[in-house]
């Protein structure tokens, strides 16, 4: 299962290694609390085995291995308007899952972008931990969105190749009603920290993991995409 955004950094000049590693500790942090744990995450490495020699995290942060490595990268191919960090749960093939954070001082267009990849990790196809997950990416960055589905479904099932896809779940910064998408089974407000409506989870299985096996699961998710896109409620990527 994927979790993903694009979105508008709005920054001048990039954050120090330490800085921006340390957003990716507390979504690992948040992990954690969900069964993925803080220590498995390894920073990369040449090879698997090698990457596993050092831990990414640790309980009050971002470790100095892992800052040492990344800014050793950044000294071997420097930029001062792209960076990108990433970090691996040590798990190859099932169960392994992937943070990565790809951050741009770009203005006129969302070059930044966040993602959790995922492969059978079951912790991640639960949908009450997605929802807390959502609400954790939330109050790091400012996301206009966020998707969560199986990668197949955004490459081969939805409808829009400009527009976030539905999949599973997607998050939307718009206070939506079950008036406006019929379609959709169920409506998860999220709230900001004076309790205010900020934005609603769109959900298109609410008693199940999706599955681009099962036909019904893509057709629902199909209709909400549509019924958000008849209605400007679907944004497309040029225009955030």
């Amino acid at each position: 299962m994927n979790i993903q955004f694009a979105y508008k950094a709005g920054i001048d000049t990039l954050p120090s290694i330490p800085e921006q590693l340390n957003q990716l500790w507390k979504v690992a942090t948040s992990l954690d609390k969900i069964g993925m744990p803080l220590e498995d995450w390894c920073p990369p490495a040449d090879t698997p085995d090698n990457a596993r020699r050092n831990v990414a995290f640790e309980k009050n942060g971002p470790s100095e291995a892992a800052i040492s490595i990344f800014k050793e990268e950044e000294k071997n191919d420097p930029s001062a308007t792209f960076r990108a960090l990433g970090v691996w749960n040590g798990q190859e093939d099932i169960g392994g899952a992937v943070i990565l954070h790809e951050l741009s001082v770009a203005s006129n267009s969302s070059n930044s972008a966040f993602e959790i990849n995922a492969k059978a990790v079951h912790t991640l196809e639960e949908k009450g931990n997605i929802v807390q997950i959502i609400n954790t990416l939330l109050e790091i960055f400012p996301a206009p969105f966020i998707q969560v589905s199986p990668p197949p479904y955004e490459t081969r099932h939805a409808v829009f190749e400009d527009r976030p896809c539905v999949g599973w779940m997607l998050y939307l910064p718009e206070i939506l009603t079950p008036a406006q998408v019929p379609e959709a089974p169920e409506l998860i407000p999220v709230w900001d920290k004076d309790k205010k409506q900020k934005g609603t989870i769109v959900v298109s299985v609410p008693n199940e993991t999706f599955s681009v096996k099962n036909k019904e699961h893509i057709k629902v998710a199909n209709a909400i995409e549509i019924r958000l896109a008849d209605q400007d409620l679907l944004p497309r990527f040029s225009n955030l």
